[in-house]
């Protein structure tokens, strides 16, 4: 009797996974098009200053915008990978790995040429503002609670490739 019924959801399973509508289309560009490239900047936080590089790519068939990042300063090379979407709530969904063993998971929304990020990960929630000021430049702005009051970062990023 097990058996029967362990094999009926197996198969009850199987149907409902091969019934699965397909996959959605590709991103829209407006989200996420204008960020595909390479680019060269600055940090500044209350950790100090860096110079910082990204490349962003569409991957899985247009599904996710891909981020690779690094950062040089005083601290020694930070590196980072991160996955941004558009989930089924039109929000954008993303997630962020990196060299401190960090995972977060982020939720935002886009309003114009502002895109505005929470994360929260292991340090607790940040948020990102990521203000797009041209064809080939953008300023982000961060904020979050440290163990002395708020902490604010900026970032100013310009394109060196497409």
């Amino acid at each position: 009797m097990k058996r029967i019924v362990a094999t009926l959801l197996l198969l009850s399973f199987a149907v409902g996974v091969g019934a699965q509508d397909a996959p959605p289309p590709p991103l829209d560009a407006k989200h996420f098009g204008w960020m595909i490239g390479e680019w060269s900047g600055w940090s500044e936080s209350p950790m100090g200053k860096s110079k910082d590089w990204m490349k962003c790519e569409m991957g899985l068939g247009g599904q996710f915008m891909l981020m690779h990042y690094k950062n040089e300063s005083a601290m020694g090379t930070f590196t980072g990978m991160g996955a941004l979407t558009i989930g089924a709530d039109g929000n954008i969904k993303g997630v962020w790995v990196d060299s401190w063993r960090n995972i977060s998971n982020g939720t935002g929304t886009v309003n114009g040429d502002k895109t505005k990020m929470v994360w929260d990960g292991p340090m607790g929630k940040h948020v990102r503002v990521l203000q797009r000021v041209g064809a080939d430049k953008y300023v982000e702005e961060t904020s979050m609670q440290g163990p002395e009051g708020e902490m604010h970062g900026k970032s100013e990023m310009t394109r060196v490739k497409k």
